[in-house]
Formats: C-alpha cells, structure tokens, sequence
C-alpha cells in the first residue's frame, strides 16, 4: 500500500516517524521517534505489536490514544497478507495503473522500473497475471512496487518471507542505496539474519513498550551479552579462580569458557591464559539477534523471569543518551561453585559453573 501524507506539525525537526504515547492492542503508552533515514529494525515474539505499529504509521489503524505523526510527503507500505498488485491485471499492467495514481513521470517510471524489474527479477512474469504467480514472483514484483513510487518513508512487514537469498541481497542494496538519499524504513521481519544485515539500529518490543532502541551491538551487550570462547591449549592448564566467568567446561586440552562481555574482554582472558599456558588455538563466539529474540520470547511467554529492575534509559560510552536496556550495568555478580572434577580413563573433563 503506498499512501501520500502531509507535513504533519513536528516536520522538519529531524524526526521521520513519531509515536507518541500510543495504546493500540498490545501496545500500552507506547513511545518511538525515528529519524529521518535511519532503517530501522521491529523485534518481538508474536503479538508482540510490530504489525501494529507498521499499520499505526501508514494509517490503516488508529491509535486509541496517543498520537502518530509521519513527516513524509509520501509513504509507502508491504503489509503480510495485504496485496499491492490487482490480482486480475498482469504484473506490467498493475505498475501502469501505479504510474498514474501516483503522477509518476512517465520517464522518471521508465527508468525506475528498468532497474527493479532487473535488480528484484521480476521482469521475466510481467505479462502474466498476479493470481498465477508463485509466493516468491509475487514478493519481488509488490516490492518493486512499493519502491517504484520513490517513498520518503518504507514501511514492511516481513519483506524476507518467500524471497530466495538472490531477492534477499538485491532489497539489501536497493534500501542501503535509497537509505543514502534520505528513505527512512520501518521493518518487521522473524529473518533476524536479514534483519540484522539489512538495519542499522533495532527496537526491542517488551509489554507494548520499546525495551530497547539503539544499535545492534548494544542490543547483545544490553540483553545477551554472554560470549563463549574456546581455547585449545598445550601446556599446563591455566588458572581459572580469578576471573569474572559464567562458566566454564575442559574436556582434553580444549576450554570452553562462558563470560559477560561487558565485565571482562576476549583481550583480558586471552592475556591471563598466555601468562600460563601455549595457547594453539582461539574461537569466539558472540550472540546474535535470534538468541536475543529467543530469549525476549521466553521472557515474554514466563518460561523464566530477571530480577533487574524495569527498562530505563542508559548511555552510551560517549555518555550520549540514545539507547535502552534493562538493569543497571547488566550486572550478575554472581557466587562462585565449583562442581565435582570427572574422570573417565585418560580424558579428563571438568565444568564450572557460577549460580
């Protein structure tokens, strides 16, 4: 859907999309402002509120309370389960009607549609009629759509779902190239890998609140920030008692440790273990957005509860004030077991682990 909006009270302070204070189904006292160009990424377990808040921004619902102001002369929107295309016309016949909805030079139309049709491979169907198409065919040509229009604002919802990795990789560099201009974008979307390469700052939705908005590499400190390092090693086995681990597990010559990024770095731990020890060899592992999302999910759902405090504001290491997360310091200064050492012939096996 790709709607035309005036240059609501607020246009021109920098801020693209704006909401205020907003309950709508899942969403309670809801607050977010989006700036001009950022692309910006909705994470959430179901009913969470992601589609609520696409459609809150391209008018197809309206808040109970509150208020949503959009500062774009043109919006346009690909919402799950609602068509762009006239499934009757063909794919080429759909774009023309488009063409003279919006006034699209015809030019200008030319141009662009040259250039989606080829980068979004829909140009091989386009005389055929939408109702024959596959899911994929379908995807490609109602995103060529919404982007045929030049939006000041994109909105979507789950853009990914149907597309193969090609389609995949083409909306990447499409959005990243219109991001450049000035587009600013709104996405929802389970592909937390497309997500995750496709934004660059993500808001974390929790009890119809934003938990969360800022950076993806704030977003794994703030809610996982537990990495894993494995250390293969060929000397002595390394002190462990001093440092601010999680856990940690040794079977042979391998140690698997499980630490909190933001009270140790991989550099401190590495240092302490090349102060003992040969090390041959080093593997770290950092969290993605899926193990944020599954954890919010689980958080969501009671399968186990924080005892932080609720989500506040915090600032980054600059001390600027543009980022949420929960608790302070994300700290767990947690005491310390030490379980049993097991034998098993010559391999040896220990964990530890702090509860």
């Amino acid at each position: 859907m790709s709607l035309a909006a005036g240059q609501p009270e607020g246009a021109g302070n920098g801020i693209m999309i704006d909401f205020e204070n907003v309950d709508k189904f899942a969403l309670s006292d809801f607050s977010l402002h989006i700036p001009a160009g950022e692309r910006v990424g909705l994470i959430g377990g179901p009913g969470s509120g992601k589609t609520t808040l696409l459609k809150l921004a391209c008018g197809l619902l309206v808040p109970e309370r509150g208020s949503v102001r959009v500062s774009a002369g043109r919006i346009s929107a690909y919402i799950a389960g609602l068509p762009l295309l006239d499934r009757d016309d063909t794919v080429r016949q759909s774009f023309e009607l488009t063409r003279c909805m919006y006034r699209i030079p015809k030019r200008q139309f030319a141009g662009d549609y040259e250039a989606l049709s080829a980068r979004l491979s829909f140009r091989a169907f386009e005389r055929e009629a939408v109702k024959t198409l596959s899911l994929g065919q379908r995807v490609r040509a109602e995103l060529g759509a919404a982007l045929i229009v030049r939006p000041e604002v994109l909105l979507l919802d789950e853009p990914n779902a149907g597309l193969d990795e090609s389609g995949k990789a083409a909306l990447r560099e499409i959005l990243t190239e219109r991001g450049r201009q000035g587009l600013t974008v709104l996405v929802s979307s389970s592909d937390m890998v497309g997500i995750a390469k496709l934004c660059t700052r993500f808001v974390l939705l929790e009890g119809g609140k934003a938990a969360f908005y800022g950076s993806e590499r704030r977003l794994r400190s703030c809610f996982a920030p537990i990495d894993r390092m494995t250390v293969v090693f060929a000397g002595r086995l390394p002190d462990m008692e001093d440092l601010p681990l999680k856990s940690y597990s040794l079977e042979e010559n391998r140690l698997t440790l499980a630490y909190n990024s933001n009270h140790v770095t991989a550099a401190e731990i590495l240092k302490r273990l090349l102060g003992q020890t040969e090390v041959v060899e080093v593997k770290i592992l950092k969290p993605t957005l899926e193990d944020v999302r599954t954890d919010h999910i689980r958080r969501e759902d009671g399968l186990f509860r924080r005892s932080e405090p609720p989500a506040k504001r915090c600032a980054d290491e600059k001390g600027e004030h543009d980022e949420f997360h929960r608790g302070k310091e994300c700290e767990q200064n947690l005491p310390h077991q030490q379980a049993p050492e097991r034998r098993d012939g010559n391999a040896r096996k220990s964990v530890c682990t702090k509860v």
